[in-house]
């Protein structure tokens, strides 16, 4: 029987329908098993952390890992499991089971003694050796038993060794011995042949050797390659430990390296170049330009840090330079280099601590300390008389810990060079060196030591007898920046309703502590130890309301400040004029419940700053700077008759600058980064506020979209591309770009491209919405709004289509002067194509992975930013309670704090307390 052509083409479409449902079911089902495999390999790393606390089982941080270990395997469907991750899972069941099991009795005991007893432990099963390491390259690769050597090794790299290194040589340095025969044996017998240089290097600084500035690093630091196996060719056991990056050359030599063994072999690296002065292809130079990992669009807070630390090598081969001429002591060049270098890095560290480090940004939180827990590190204020005891830290992060050890490494080794070039003036300069040397030998994982300086105390230094050297006193911290915040409060919200953004659901009657602003605890009532009557915890009860994470808007342009009817007059403002008022727009996106903004360009370092600094209220702020456009794209102001050069027309505050050709580019996009991009936005397509381009134009070639990426790649960021259509799209996701902004015109054939690259979609539907009505007329000129017809009729299609891809979508409402009221119609908009869940999700977990903080921001969880909104209305039954903040947003807490409250239950807590006057 002949069938028609009409029938045929029918069957021919139904067959087609069904092999893409077959692939997509397929996909789905990989996606799934890789997920769920993900899942498991991060569990079983957990599970291996807590065990490694096991001697500690009464302590609160065990507790804590294992409810939350507990509550994540419990969470796992067996019966879903493929055959080869059930085995998996069952391993780790039992596991936990184990580590529930109370532990023996062992009679009251203090803080101090538990943390000393746990760390003596560790650090005597470390003594202990290990199957030694293969030579051949493939071994390195395709051996487990050496990676795990590897791992083991480099765990021991600013871990619970440092503080038990230190502590040890503190014991033959004050005479105060700890009642442990296995530290003391432990002290002799790694120690015996460089606690005479050490002690040397701390108590006459002046006369030592330069090379002795480094033996608390060499010790320490590179104790895996260097003393572990206690052989006399060290350093052969150090560029062993290094071979895997040197196998294949300096530049290429990370990629294809596994990540883990790329992060745990990275602090080798560093200061085997610092310790070599950049005379092996492990140099300085091979660190700036290889890769900062495999997942290059992150870089975590030990990369900022080595990048820094690997400076010192420059200035120690300066160092070098200038003793090894001492009939040329007047070399007035050579000194100056050195005296720039030193000042860059000084400044470079504590500008890193500044920006990573800190209770503010919730890896630490302060203790006071018990009595009697370590009195050697006391000591007597030189002005007052007073004893003074110093804070304890507790870390909660591993990598914020890991990376304090290296920070306090560096800063004594550029403390002792600041002694050597300033002989005259060591009495005034009487706190540097034994300020870092007090942290090093002092820092651990559960309490990290420190004079009272970063908690605004009066003065730190050594202890007294400790090397002879007084303490210095600092102003105040209040004084110096007196806009800073009053202390934190604690808070605690019972039978809240708390909104789990990555799933779509809500955990009811959920009690969710926040302390030193993070999330302490998301656990029932029960679970969560009474905290009697501590006047600076505060707890709400939060019965029918609805705790959400902060709203993260990931495309705004706090440049384009409102006080102009028109676009032309919101593009152009003078620049002091758009810095005072950005302020003002900053706030008031806060008090919408955005706390979190990616701004797209404009937003400079300066306003960031002050943002975090607490100068005035805003949202933590992820920047581009000034976007880059070639001339003539949609980011070049100038009209058609304008013959000026772009970088001719004043002080404007500008959202982007022009450059063209591959080396322009690659300057302007070092630039940004340089002056503290967090990312780089290029426009690689027209636009609606452009003009002079079309909606069809292609822009940047595929050599400048590349180059622009590598300088992205090279300092650990992404590239973000303004684009419309699908030409203008696949330009850019072909050449490296990872987010798109806006793609109005996006088809299905670019969606899936998109997804295969995994890059991200920004759409900014309101500001079309928003230029299109009656209230905002005018406000785009007559060309421009012909434009913002044509896109406003595609931006819901390509929210459907991109879903449909499986593409990742972020919230971004792209507003411009008058028109950053707007901000929260993107979510009544968008329920036109999406569900309630998926557009939240999309406002908070989605963004939050994209700026590479999805460990931190966009949920409610333990260990996260307290960042939370809190809500009188459920936004999963209807996302556009957003829309209505003066109805249903209650409150908005920003990194622990109230900032914003209509909610008589929950003051307002950024403002010191006022006493009035009758």
């Amino acid at each position: 029987m002949l069938l028609s052509p009409g029938s045929s083409r029918r069957q021919e479409r139904r067959r087609e329908q069904i092999r893409v449902s077959q692939r997509n079911f397929r996909e789905r089902q990989r996606n799934r098993i890789a997920a769920l495999e993900s899942q498991v390999n991060r569990l079983e790393a957990m599970i291996r952390a807590v065990e490694h606390l096991n001697d500690t089982k009464d302590s609160p941080t065990y507790g804590r890992a294992l409810r939350s270990i507990t509550r994540l395997v419990e969470g796992l469907e067996p019966s879903s499991m493929p055959s080869v991750v059930h085995p998996r899972y069952e391993s780790m069941r039992s596991k936990v089971q184990q580590l529930k099991q109370p532990a023996p009795s062992t009679g009251q005991r203090f803080i101090g003694t538990s943390i000393h007893a746990a760390l003596i432990d560790r650090f005597v099963d470390y003594m202990s050796p290990f199957r030694s390491v293969p030579q051949a390259k493939h071994h390195w690769v395709n051996d487990n038993q050496p990676r795990r050597a590897w791992r083991t090794g480099a765990g021991l790299m600013g871990s619970d060794f440092v503080h038990n290194a230190y502590l040890a040589a503190a014991t033959r340095f004050t005479g105060q011995e700890l009642d442990d025969p296995r530290l003391t044996h432990a002290a002799d017998g790694l120690y015996s042949s460089v606690l005479g240089q050490l002690q040397k290097a701390i108590m006459d600084p002046i006369t030592s050797k330069s090379d002795e500035v480094l033996v608390v690093t060499i010790t320490c630091l590179l104790y895996e390659g260097r003393l572990r196996r206690t052989t006399p060719n060290a350093e052969a056991h150090v560029r062993g430990s290094l071979a895997l990056f040197a196998h294949r050359g300096p530049v290429t030599c990370v990629a294809g390296v596994a990540h883990d063994v790329y992060v745990e072999g990275r602090m080798f690296w560093v200061w085997f170049s610092v310790m070599r002065r950049c005379s092996t292809i492990l140099s300085e130079q091979a660190w700036k330009h290889i890769p900062w990992s495999l997942d290059v669009a992150r870089k975590d807070m030990m990369d900022h840090l080595l990048d820094n630390i690997v400076d010192i090598s420059t200035l120690l081969a300066l160092i070098d330079e200038s003793c090894a001429g001492n009939s040329n002591r007047g070399n007035s060049v050579l000194s100056a280099r050195i005296l720039t270098t030193l000042r860059d890095i000084s400044q470079n560290l504590r500008a890193w601590k500044h920006s990573w480090m800190g209770p503010k940004h919730g890896n630490v939180s302060e203790k006071p300390v018990p009595a009697g827990f370590a009195p050697v590190f006391e000591y007597v204020n030189s002005n007052t008389g007073n004893l003074v005891r110093p804070t304890i830290f507790m870390f909660n992060d591993a990598v914020a810990f890991q990376a304090s050890c290296h920070y306090y490494a560096a800063l004594l080794i550029v403390s002792m060079v600041q002694r050597k070039l300033f002989v005259k003036d060591i009495a005034k300069r009487s706190g540097d060196l034994d300020f870092a040397i007090l942290r090093l030998r002092n820092l651990s994982p559960e309490a990290i030591i420190e004079p009272g300086v970063l908690n605004g105390g009066p003065s730190h230094g050594c202890p007294m007898g400790t090397n002879g050297l007084r303490s210095r006193t600092t102003i105040p911290e209040r004084l110096i920046k007196p806009w800073k915040l009053p202390p934190r409060k604690s808070y605690i919200f019972t039978h809240a309703n708390v909104i789990d953004a990555s799933t779509g659901k809500i955990l009811p009657d959920t009690t969710v502590k926040i302390s030193n602003g993070t999330i302490e605890a998301v656990c029932s009532a029960d679970e969560l130890p009474a905290v009697g009557d501590n006047e600076t915890v505060m707890t709400i009860n939060a019965s029918g309301k609805y705790l959400s994470p902060g709203l993260i808007d990931a495309h705004v342009h706090l440049t384009a400040v409102p006080g102009s009817a028109s676009l032309d007059g919101s593009m152009g403002d003078d620049a002091t004029i758009s810095h005072l008022r950005q302020p003002f727009v900053a706030g008031q996106s806060l008090r919408r419940g955005f706390t979190t903004l990616r701004d797209c360009g404009g937003a400079t370092l300066a306003l960031k700053e002050a943002i975090a600094d607490s100068v005035f209220p805003g949202p933590r702020l992820f920047i581009a700077n000034r976007a880059l456009s070639q001339t003539g794209g949609h980011g070049d102001r100038r009209g058609t008759h304008d013959h000026t050069q772009p970088c001719c027309g004043g002080e404007r505050a500008g959202l982007s600058m022009v450059c063209d050709g591959v080396p322009d580019c690659i300057r302007a996009a070092r630039e940004q980064l340089r002056t503290g991009a967090d990312f780089i936005k290029i426009m690689v397509g027209g636009g609606v506020a452009s003009p002079t381009d079309k909606l069809s134009n292609t822009q940047f070639t595929s050599a400048e979209i590349q180059a622009i990426v590598e300088v992205a790649e090279s300092y650990g960021t992404y590239v973000t591309a303004h684009a419309y259509t699908p030409r203008a799209i696949r330009h850019a996701i072909s050449n490296g770009v990872r987010g798109i902004e806006h793609g109005n015109f996006v088809d299905e054939d670019t969606a899936r491209l998109m997804k295969e690259r995994g890059a991200w979609l920004t759409p900014t539907l309101v500001t079309y919405a928003a230029m299109a009505d009656n209230k905002y007329a005018g406000f785009l000129p007559p060309g421009n709004a012909a434009k913002n017809v044509e896109v406003l009729e595609k931006g819901l299609e390509s929210l459907r289509t991109a879903t449909r891809a499986g593409v990742k979508i972020c919230y971004g409402s792209d507003l411009l002067g008058p028109l950053t009221s707007e901000q929260l119609g993107e979510f009544k908009i968008r329920r036109r194509a999406l569900s309630d869940a998926e557009i939240l999700k999309a406002a908070t977990v989605n963004p939050a992975e994209m700026i590479g903080q999805k460990d931190f921001l966009g949920q409610i969880r333990e260990g996260y930013a307290a960042d939370l909104l809190v809500m009188g209305a459920n936004p999963l039954d209807d996302v556009s309670v957003f829309d209505q903040p003066e109805k249903n947003l209650l409150a908005v807490i920003k990194d622990g704090r109230v900032y914003d409250s209509r909610w008589s239950r929950l003051p307002v807590d950024v403002k010191d307390e006022v006493n009035f006057i009758e």
